[in-house]
């Protein structure tokens, strides 16, 4: 069966950690690191000149698609479609459309050769998990500009992205770089902690020993196994709202079953929003994101989690989301019919069960 996508991704990122205004954020700094035995460096914001995504002032627009209508007219009509680009793919970032973004960037550079897509492009290929891709961006960008032109926080990004791809000895050379043409900037007054810090870490060898959180929600969001992006999930959960926050914002979209149910499983949602994001995993394709909605449907109030769970039921004929649905409801309404798992594997316990729980709820 093809399973079908989560059908509240766009709602969850509102209900999760929605911008008030409607011009696309600015984009984010890296993040803490994931715990590990050695703390890991914060990857600069780089820049040849704007940032990854770029910062720029937007015009006040009505509404999200009249700003995104905009800015797509732009990148056609404009006679240089930079800043609309930036502003676009920043914004789409912002809501979890990471490849729409990369696209909007690769259909700018087409057009404009200007290597602040370049760096928006490595930028967005991080965050997609595609970390050797964004290495080969900026060492072009690098290329292009020689490491003099450069601005060190760019330097940075890169030699961190080659030591998380495995490659010290280019690292190294990266970072040496930074310092033999930036050590007057004020960059390297700032950040030269951080680069002899990464400079030892490479020096101990072995594999890195942790990784920022950008790169695990980049794990999540591109991972090719599903078992990869579990465990990114699993991690991100664990350290705390805001990365669980994201995290399950992105899991609910997921491809694969049990990333969406564990995501419904993890999510922290005022009581509005957890009734649509229940409402959202009993209609999912996946019998066990079905279970979890289910399940989720435990944190309601009577009142809301009882109208939800009965509809589900009548339509479920599935073993594991039906337990779980009459799990539930057994929590709200003691006096139920009983089940077991032995019932539940029967096509004509299942049927019972349903008429089991009609008689009670007619009562």
């Amino acid at each position: 069966m093809q399973v079908r996508a989560f059908p509240l991704l766009g709602w969850l990122l509102v209900a999760c950690a929605a911008p008030a205004d409607r011009s696309p954020p600015a984009p984010p700094r890296s993040p803490p690191p994931v715990a590990a035995a050695a703390p890991a460096v914060e990857p600069a914001q780089p820049a040849v000149g704007p940032s990854t995504l770029g910062e720029p002032t937007v015009p006040e627009v009505d509404g999200d698609a009249a700003f995104e209508q905009q800015r797509r007219r732009a990148l056609v009509e404009a006679a240089d479609p930079t800043v609309a680009a930036l502003e676009l793919a920043g914004w789409l970032a912002a809501g979890e459309r990471h490849e729409e973004a990369l696209a909007v960037v690769n259909a700018a550079w087409r057009r404009n050769r200007a290597p602040a897509l370049m760096v928006a492009a490595a930028g967005l290929q991080r965050d997609l998990g595609r970390r050797h891709e964004a290495v080969a961006t900026l060492q072009a960008v690098v290329t292009g500009q020689t490491f003099a032109g450069c601005h060190p926080g760019l330097l940075f990004e890169l030699a961190d992205l080659q030591w998380l791809e495995g490659d010290g000895p280019a690292a190294t050379a990266t970072l040496r770089a930074i310092e033999a043409t930036h050590g007057r900037h004020h960059w390297w007054t700032e950040r030269q902690a951080d680069v002899r810090a990464l400079h030892r870490e490479i020096a101990r060898g072995g594999a890195p020993r942790a990784i920022a959180v950008r790169d695990v929600l980049g794990n999540l969001r591109g991972a090719p196994a599903p078992a990869e992006r579990l465990r990114s999930l699993r991690e991100l959960i664990a350290i705390g709202a805001g990365p669980r926050a994201q995290a399950v914002a992105i899991g609910v979209g997921d491809g694969d079953e049990l990333v969406r149910a564990q995501a419904v499983l993890a999510a922290e949602l005022e009581v509005a929003s957890l009734l649509e994001l229940c409402r959202g995993a009993l209609g999912d394709a996946a019998p066990q994101v079905r279970a979890a909605g289910a399940a989720r449907c435990r944190d309601l109030e009577p009142d809301a989690a009882l109208p939800l769970l009965w509809a589900a039921l009548r339509h479920e004929d599935d073993p594991a989301p039906l337990l779980a649905l009459h799990q539930s409801l057994h929590g709200l309404r003691p006096d139920g019919p009983t089940a077991t798992v032995a019932e539940l594997a029967t096509a004509v316990g299942r049927q019972q069960l349903r008429q089991a729980w009609e008689a009670r709820w007619a009562r």
